[in-house]
Protein backbone atom coordinates (compact mmCIF):
# COMPACT_ATOMS: atom_id res chain seq x y z
CA UNK A 1 0.00 0.00 0.00
CA UNK A 2 1.34 3.65 -0.90
CA UNK A 3 0.41 6.34 0.56
CA UNK A 4 -0.38 8.99 -1.84
CA UNK A 5 -0.99 12.72 -1.80
CA UNK A 6 -2.96 14.37 -5.02
CA UNK A 7 -3.31 18.13 -5.15
CA UNK A 8 -6.12 19.35 -7.49
CA UNK A 9 -8.05 16.51 -6.69
CA UNK A 10 -11.53 17.30 -6.63
CA UNK A 11 -12.04 17.53 -10.27
CA UNK A 12 -11.58 15.88 -13.54
CA UNK A 13 -8.12 13.59 -13.67
CA UNK A 14 -7.26 14.58 -10.35
CA UNK A 15 -10.30 13.30 -9.27
CA UNK A 16 -10.37 9.85 -11.71
CA UNK A 17 -6.81 9.56 -10.20
CA UNK A 18 -8.17 9.75 -6.72
CA UNK A 19 -10.80 6.71 -7.43
CA UNK A 20 -8.08 4.97 -8.73
CA UNK A 21 -5.41 4.76 -6.14
CA UNK A 22 -8.45 4.21 -3.83
CA UNK A 23 -9.67 1.17 -6.30
CA UNK A 24 -6.21 0.03 -6.36
CA UNK A 25 -6.02 0.03 -1.89
CA UNK A 26 -3.67 2.80 -1.15
CA UNK A 27 -4.00 5.09 1.22
CA UNK A 28 -4.93 8.92 -0.62
CA UNK A 29 -4.69 12.32 0.94
CA UNK A 30 -6.66 14.79 -1.46
CA UNK A 31 -5.93 18.47 -1.68
CA UNK A 32 -8.72 20.46 -3.53
CA UNK A 33 -11.37 23.80 -3.57
CA UNK A 34 -14.67 21.68 -3.56
CA UNK A 35 -15.57 20.84 -0.14
CA UNK A 36 -18.61 19.04 -0.94
CA UNK A 37 -16.81 16.58 -2.84
CA UNK A 38 -13.90 16.49 -0.17
CA UNK A 39 -16.51 15.29 2.63
CA UNK A 40 -18.50 13.28 0.19
CA UNK A 41 -14.95 10.77 -0.66
CA UNK A 42 -13.79 11.34 3.27
CA UNK A 43 -17.59 9.92 4.59
CA UNK A 44 -17.06 6.90 1.99
CA UNK A 45 -13.79 5.75 2.47
CA UNK A 46 -11.19 4.92 5.62
CA UNK A 47 -8.15 5.33 3.58
CA UNK A 48 -9.45 9.38 2.61
CA UNK A 49 -7.65 12.00 4.03
CA UNK A 50 -8.41 15.82 2.96
CA UNK A 51 -7.57 19.21 3.91
CA UNK A 52 -9.46 22.04 1.42
CA UNK A 53 -7.19 24.65 -0.41
CA UNK A 54 -6.87 26.86 -3.59
CA UNK A 55 -2.97 26.14 -4.31
CA UNK A 56 -2.78 29.94 -5.62
CA UNK A 57 -2.93 30.77 -1.99
CA UNK A 58 0.63 30.10 -0.99
CA UNK A 59 0.43 31.85 2.00
CA UNK A 60 -1.43 28.66 3.29
CA UNK A 61 -0.13 25.86 1.49
CA UNK A 62 2.77 24.70 3.28
CA UNK A 63 0.37 24.15 6.59
CA UNK A 64 -1.99 22.33 5.25
CA UNK A 65 0.54 19.51 2.96
CA UNK A 66 2.06 19.62 6.36
CA UNK A 67 -1.29 18.58 7.75
CA UNK A 68 -1.45 15.86 5.63
CA UNK A 69 1.25 14.35 6.12
CA UNK A 70 1.11 14.26 9.60
CA UNK A 71 -2.86 12.68 9.21
CA UNK A 72 -1.06 10.14 6.82
CA UNK A 73 2.20 9.71 8.69
CA UNK A 74 3.86 10.51 5.60
CA UNK A 75 3.16 10.13 1.67
CA UNK A 76 5.48 8.28 -0.70
CA UNK A 77 4.05 10.00 -3.99
CA UNK A 78 2.96 13.57 -5.12
CA UNK A 79 0.79 13.83 -7.74
CA UNK A 80 0.20 17.42 -8.73
CA UNK A 81 -2.99 17.88 -10.74
CA UNK A 82 -4.20 21.64 -9.76
CA UNK A 83 -4.10 23.97 -12.84
CA UNK A 84 -5.68 26.61 -14.33
CA UNK A 85 -6.20 28.29 -17.68
CA UNK A 86 -8.47 29.98 -20.47
CA UNK A 87 -9.15 31.53 -24.02
CA UNK A 88 -7.69 35.15 -23.86
CA UNK A 89 -9.21 36.31 -27.11
CA UNK A 90 -8.99 40.41 -25.32
CA UNK A 91 -5.83 39.96 -23.67
CA UNK A 92 -7.22 40.64 -20.41
CA UNK A 93 -4.53 40.67 -17.75
CA UNK A 94 -6.91 38.99 -15.16
CA UNK A 95 -7.02 35.44 -16.80
CA UNK A 96 -3.07 36.00 -17.25
CA UNK A 97 -2.27 37.00 -13.84
CA UNK A 98 -4.55 33.99 -12.38
CA UNK A 99 -2.98 31.67 -14.66
CA UNK A 100 0.66 32.30 -13.57
CA UNK A 101 0.00 32.85 -9.76
CA UNK A 102 -2.17 29.01 -10.10
CA UNK A 103 0.64 27.64 -13.02
CA UNK A 104 3.38 29.52 -11.78
CA UNK A 105 3.84 30.55 -8.33
CA UNK A 106 1.61 28.07 -6.77
CA UNK A 107 3.44 25.01 -8.69
CA UNK A 108 6.50 26.28 -7.97
CA UNK A 109 5.68 26.69 -4.51
CA UNK A 110 4.18 23.19 -4.07
CA UNK A 111 7.12 21.53 -6.06
CA UNK A 112 9.71 23.29 -3.61
CA UNK A 113 7.72 21.93 -0.43
CA UNK A 114 7.91 18.18 -1.73
CA UNK A 115 11.22 18.29 -3.02
CA UNK A 116 12.57 19.19 -0.18
CA UNK A 117 10.03 16.77 2.09
CA UNK A 118 11.22 13.82 -0.65
CA UNK A 119 14.68 15.07 -0.19
CA UNK A 120 14.89 14.53 3.70
CA UNK A 121 13.08 11.16 3.44
CA UNK A 122 15.67 10.26 0.80
CA UNK A 123 13.00 8.78 -1.29
CA UNK A 124 9.87 9.54 -3.22
CA UNK A 125 8.09 10.34 -6.51
CA UNK A 126 6.74 13.71 -7.37
CA UNK A 127 4.68 14.06 -10.26
CA UNK A 128 2.63 16.90 -12.05
CA UNK A 129 0.14 17.31 -15.14
CA UNK A 130 2.09 19.68 -17.63
CA UNK A 131 0.84 19.72 -21.32
CA UNK A 132 1.62 19.28 -24.70
CA UNK A 133 0.96 23.23 -25.16
CA UNK A 134 4.00 23.85 -23.37
CA UNK A 135 6.26 22.99 -26.00
CA UNK A 136 5.23 25.90 -28.04
CA UNK A 137 3.33 29.21 -28.46
CA UNK A 138 -0.68 29.16 -29.76
CA UNK A 139 -3.17 31.31 -30.41
CA UNK A 140 -4.71 33.46 -27.19
CA UNK A 141 -3.31 30.79 -24.91
CA UNK A 142 -0.40 33.00 -24.20
CA UNK A 143 0.12 32.45 -20.33
CA UNK A 144 -1.11 29.25 -20.87
CA UNK A 145 1.29 27.66 -22.67
CA UNK A 146 3.98 29.36 -21.32
CA UNK A 147 3.04 28.22 -17.62
CA UNK A 148 3.34 24.92 -18.85
CA UNK A 149 6.76 25.86 -20.75
CA UNK A 150 7.99 26.60 -17.42
CA UNK A 151 6.61 23.20 -15.73
CA UNK A 152 8.33 21.13 -18.46
CA UNK A 153 11.76 23.35 -18.04
CA UNK A 154 10.97 23.26 -14.21
CA UNK A 155 10.83 19.51 -13.51
CA UNK A 156 13.59 18.65 -16.37
CA UNK A 157 16.09 20.83 -14.71
CA UNK A 158 14.63 19.43 -11.22
CA UNK A 159 15.35 15.81 -12.37
CA UNK A 160 18.80 16.32 -14.16
CA UNK A 161 19.70 17.99 -10.48
CA UNK A 162 18.58 14.87 -8.20
CA UNK A 163 20.62 12.80 -10.76
CA UNK A 164 23.50 14.65 -9.61
CA UNK A 165 22.94 13.86 -6.09
CA UNK A 166 22.26 10.73 -6.41
CA UNK A 167 18.92 10.64 -4.58
CA UNK A 168 16.08 8.33 -5.04
CA UNK A 169 13.17 10.63 -5.79
CA UNK A 170 11.62 10.08 -9.03
CA UNK A 171 10.36 12.81 -11.19
CA UNK A 172 7.31 12.15 -13.83
CA UNK A 173 6.49 14.41 -16.35
CA UNK A 174 2.92 14.05 -17.54
CA UNK A 175 2.57 15.76 -20.56
CA UNK A 176 -1.26 16.21 -21.47
CA UNK A 177 -2.80 16.81 -24.92
CA UNK A 178 -6.66 17.28 -24.97
CA UNK A 179 -8.45 15.24 -22.24
CA UNK A 180 -12.17 15.55 -21.77
CA UNK A 181 -12.71 17.81 -18.62
CA UNK A 182 -14.04 20.89 -18.14
CA UNK A 183 -10.32 22.64 -19.11
CA UNK A 184 -10.97 21.63 -22.18
CA UNK A 185 -11.82 25.01 -24.13
CA UNK A 186 -11.76 25.89 -27.75
CA UNK A 187 -12.25 24.13 -30.87
CA UNK A 188 -10.68 21.95 -33.16
CA UNK A 189 -9.36 19.41 -30.67
CA UNK A 190 -8.48 16.04 -32.10
CA UNK A 191 -7.05 12.79 -30.43
CA UNK A 192 -9.38 13.63 -26.84
CA UNK A 193 -8.61 10.75 -24.24
CA UNK A 194 -11.19 10.65 -21.80
CA UNK A 195 -10.29 10.98 -18.03
CA UNK A 196 -10.39 7.23 -17.46
CA UNK A 197 -8.11 5.93 -20.36
CA UNK A 198 -5.70 9.54 -19.04
CA UNK A 199 -5.60 7.84 -15.37
CA UNK A 200 -4.89 4.75 -16.07
CA UNK A 201 -2.10 5.64 -18.47
CA UNK A 202 -0.80 7.63 -15.94
CA UNK A 203 -1.02 5.57 -13.39
CA UNK A 204 0.87 2.84 -15.10
CA UNK A 205 3.62 4.91 -16.32
CA UNK A 206 4.47 6.08 -12.28
CA UNK A 207 4.29 2.13 -11.19
CA UNK A 208 6.68 1.71 -14.62
CA UNK A 209 9.03 4.75 -13.00
CA UNK A 210 8.53 6.72 -16.50
CA UNK A 211 10.24 10.08 -16.48
CA UNK A 212 7.79 11.29 -19.67
CA UNK A 213 4.03 9.96 -19.76
CA UNK A 214 1.48 10.95 -22.62
CA UNK A 215 -2.18 10.55 -22.05
CA UNK A 216 -1.94 9.50 -26.17
CA UNK A 217 1.66 8.01 -27.85
CA UNK A 218 0.55 9.74 -30.84
CA UNK A 219 1.16 13.16 -28.89
CA UNK A 220 5.13 11.99 -28.33
CA UNK A 221 5.47 12.27 -32.12
CA UNK A 222 3.52 15.58 -31.83
CA UNK A 223 5.55 17.07 -29.39
CA UNK A 224 8.73 16.66 -31.48
CA UNK A 225 7.28 17.39 -34.37
CA UNK A 226 6.51 20.94 -32.76
CA UNK A 227 9.85 22.07 -31.87
CA UNK A 228 10.75 21.95 -35.53
CA UNK A 229 7.69 23.95 -36.79
CA UNK A 230 8.36 27.07 -38.28
CA UNK A 231 7.07 29.77 -36.17
CA UNK A 232 5.22 30.50 -39.97
CA UNK A 233 3.24 27.95 -39.71
CA UNK A 234 1.84 28.40 -36.19
CA UNK A 235 0.82 31.50 -37.16
CA UNK A 236 -1.69 30.03 -40.06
Amino acid sequence: MKKVLIIGGTSGIGKGLVDLYLKNGHKVGVVGRRTEYLNQIKSTNQNVFIERLDVSNTSKSNDVYNSLISKMNGIDILINCSGWGDINKEFDKEIDLKTIQTNVIGFTQTMNFFTNYFLNKKNGVLVNLSSIGGIRGGKFVGSYNSSKSYQITFLESLSISLSKLNKNIQITDVRLGPVKTNMLKGEGFFWVSSVNDTCEKIYKGINKGKRIIYNDSRWRLISNLLRVIPHSLLRL
